[in-house]
């Protein structure tokens, strides 16, 4: 976790007729999430803005189909701006880590088969949504152990449990 202090704007859009937790308790989630990221984007920059977009099980199959060429519904996609590696960025202005979208839907399913609570799970999905933006990834064993050992340590810190249990 890091000691720097950073401005987190988060845009959120719930088109899935799903309850979603408040604004102020996903900007908390991923704020904390943000404090844990170690990149060269949070050692330049200390604003930064996302969108979260919340979908149901339609427009998420859509989205997976166009993007990853999977035709099936999933639960969390991240869109990675990458800004950084197309220009500098200039200093002053909000830095646009990319784009999350989470189906509400598969979530509380999720939440309900694994036995953990809308809340827990809300945060976990969140967590994982935005490591991807800073290029976490679970393809490999060994990317999987770091990220989903940080994971943890977010969620801790967040007063849940292990994501993974």
């Amino acid at each position: 976790m890091t000691n720097r202090k950073y401005i987190l704007s988060v845009d959120i859009n719930n088109s899935s007729g799903e309850e979603i937790p408040i604004n102020n308790i996903i900007e908390e989630w991923l704020y904390c999430a943000l404090s844990f990221v170690n990149h060269n984007v949070t050692e330049i920059n200390n604003d930064f803005e996302l969108s979260l977009r919340v979908v149901d099980e339609i427009e998420m199959r859509a989205l997976n189909h166009e993007f990853r060429n999977k035709n099936v519904v999933t639960n969390v996609l991240s869109f990675p701006s990458k800004m950084n590696e197309s220009f500098d960025w200039p200093l002053g202005c909000p830095y646009h880590l990319g784009d999350i979208v989470i189906c509400a839907s598969v979530l509380n399913k999720e939440a309900q088969a694994q036995i953990k609570t809308i809340k827990a799970h809300w945060c976990h999905l969140l967590v994982h949504g935005l490591l991807h933006l800073f290029d976490y990834d679970h393809l490999h064993d060994d990317e999987a152990i770091r990220m989903e050992d940080l994971e943890r340590a977010i969620c801790s810190k967040l007063g849940f449990s292990d994501p993974y249990k």
